[in-house]
């Protein structure tokens, strides 16, 4: 995968994420305030990557893919 797919990989799971953090966060779950806190951290995360450092985008998509792996409190 080149660098420019690389980046806009890393967009586009990052907007999946922020989508669906959203959701929750529109939700009158007990979850929503931590929802829209981790929007917030996410897209201040996303926006600091050098989309020009390979290395740093593979680690952040590293690391939005471990998180999207992980087990999830309370419903779907």
């Amino acid at each position: 995968m080149s660098d420019a797919v690389a980046y806009d990989e890393l967009r586009a799971r990052v907007n999946d994420a922020t989508a669906r953090l959203l959701a929750v966060a529109q939700g009158s779950s007990d979850g929503a305030d931590a929802a829209r806190s981790e929007v917030i951290e996410l897209r201040r995360e996303s926006l600091a990557v050098d989309g020009f450092d390979r290395a740093e985008v593979d680690a952040f998509l590293a690391q939005l893919e471990e998180h999207s792996s992980a087990p999830r409190e309370g419903p779907e």
